[in-house]
């Protein structure tokens, strides 16, 4: 192993730290936001009838254009000696759960993507002084490396999930994928909506691959904007700054 190796993997370990500490907030961040979305997007939609032990006996739901009062008098018409009435919630639309898997996926990867960006900004601008002075060789893909290298851990999740979609271990496996990947959960859902990896289509099992590439991205990013002396930061503040002295300009 080389002495370049070497420092690969060393800095592939502290862009792995970040990681793991962003996929903890991710999961506070994600189960926070369906908590909420699902306490102010929840909508009464009827009433069912329950015994003594808490089962269901009967329901009654109404659509929108329904008067809510006429479905609880029904209800409470069929109610007998023992039961009890309670109101049934639908939790979220379609189409705010599809919103909210679009939002929380956008928040989770900037959260797991900007620290690692960071890191590899920096070294990038600390590489290219080296060079500059003829102290490093020029290699434009460390960046790439290094994010390969840190997301050794998803590549061994993966291979896991491959094991449990061919029976070798527990096909529930995909569960705990999910969540040790919480990240990309959105983006895992969406392409394998299964409880089980033996009920996923090959396509899927690939498909699912895909996240993999996007650490080595933000990290090969990173790098060469680093590199490059290139500050995305800067550059929306200046052109926001600037925008705004024009219109006051105006």
């Amino acid at each position: 192993m080389t002495k370049r190796t070497k420092n690969n993997i060393k800095k592939a370990l502290g862009v792995w730290g970040r990681i793991l500490s962003s996929t903890v907030l991710c999961f506070f961040l994600y189960f926070t936001m369906i908590f909420l979305v699902q306490i102010f997007s929840r909508t009464e939609v009827g009433y069912e009838i329950t015994d003594a032990n808490n089962a269901v006996v009967s329901s009654y739901t109404y659509a929108f254009e329904d008067d809510p009062s006429a479905v609880l008098k029904t209800a409470q018409e069929g109610l007998k000696e023992g039961q009890a009435i309670r109101r049934i919630y639908e939790n979220m639309s379609p189409t705010v759960e599809a919103v909210f898997n679009v939002v929380v996926q956008l928040l989770m990867l900037l959260a797991v993507g900007v620290f690692p960006y960071s890191k590899m900004w920096k070294l990038g601008a600390k590489d290219a002084n080296k060079v500059r002075y003829g102290r490093k060789k020029e290699d434009l893909l460390r960046g790439f490396k290094i994010g390969a290298i840190a997301n050794t851990p998803f590549v061994v999740s993966y291979a896991l999930l491959v094991l449990a979609k061919f029976g070798v271990i527990l096909p529930q496996f995909i569960i705990v994928f999910r969540y040790i990947n919480i990240p990309y959960l959105s983006i895992i859902n969406w392409i394998c909506p299964v409880t089980a990896a033996t009920d996923m289509s090959i396509l899927a099992l690939l498909g699912v691959f895909l996240p993999f590439f996007f650490i080595p991205l933000v990290c090969g990013l990173g790098y060469i904007l680093g590199y490059r002396d290139i500050s995305l930061y800067e550059r929306i503040v200046f052109r926001s700054k600037r925008k705004t002295e024009v219109d006051e300009e105006i």
